[in-house]
């Protein structure tokens, strides 16, 4: 089996696919739900991405949008319950993570929500009649990682949009990710009370921001600390955001 995206001469099959599966189950809805899924869907399917899953041809399908939601995911009803679903996602997020994004998204609707939280996904905070918003996380691979800070806000330092903010802790970005060409990962050094240029420690936590796909991590060199304390350490920092925070676990 080849996963890879779908190219643009390959829409149409992805087209059927995902009509033919809709069709097949109906998932609880109703006729008018059913044409209202139909109308959506043909207004928005050719303004998404999808990556395929193809044997001699096209039995699986992710479409997903420019934020790294997943909108449709299915695979072809003689093909199900053989794990293509699971490889799809496997990959979807693997090449999601090479990309630094934060987070991958989903609405899953019946049985699916099962399927997803399987996989590790988590449900989010509010449900419509339809739809249960979850999230996967991407970037806790992280954890417990040693990583060099290359440190371009030392402490003490002032905020360039903010001249009366001063760095409460030297900020940077991972040197790692830098030299690989991917994106720009930040970092907070919390264990360090002065000025530096670089720091080589692990990370013991990865902070993930609501609406955002670029995630920070923390980063000290103590197995044990309190997190309240990291947590008023960069509190100023980190104020403006709505923030979910993963921590390495201690001993």
């Amino acid at each position: 089996m080849e996963i890879r995206i779908v190219k643009k001469e390959e829409l149409s099959q992805a087209k059927s696919l995902i009509e033919d599966v809709f069709h097949h189950h109906l998932f609880g809805f109703n006729s008018a739900e059913q044409q209202a899924f139909l109308n959506l869907f043909n207004l928005k399917y050719q303004t998404l991405h999808y990556l395929g899953a193809f044997t001699d041809h096209l039995v699986g399908v992710i479409g997903f949008d420019d934020y790294s939601h997943i909108v449709y995911q299915f695979v072809e009803v003689s093909q199900q319950r053989k794990g293509i679903g699971t490889k799809l996602l496997i990959a979807f997020s693997e090449m999601l993570k090479e990309k630094g994004l934060a987070r991958l998204t989903v609405n899953a609707l019946g049985d699916s929500v099962s399927f997803y939280q399987h996989f590790g996904f988590d449900a989010e905070k509010g449900q419509d009649s339809f739809f249960t918003p979850m999230e996967y996380l991407l970037q806790n691979h992280y954890l417990n990682q040693m990583v060099t800070v290359e440190v371009d806000h030392p402490l003490g330092s002032f905020h360039a949009h903010y001249p009366d903010l001063q760095y409460p802790c030297n900020t940077g970005y991972i040197l790692e990710d830098f030299l690989q060409d991917r994106d720009f990962i930040e970092a907070y050094v919390v264990d360090c009370d002065e000025p530096i240029e670089t720091y080589q420690g692990k990370v013991i936590g990865v902070i993930y921001h609501k609406n955002q796909q670029v995630p920070k991590l923390i980063v000290s060199n103590h197995d044990s600390y309190n997190k309240q304390e990291v947590i008023n350490v960069i509190g100023p920092l980190e104020e403006s955001f709505e923030s979910r925070i993963v921590w390495n676990k201690t001993k």
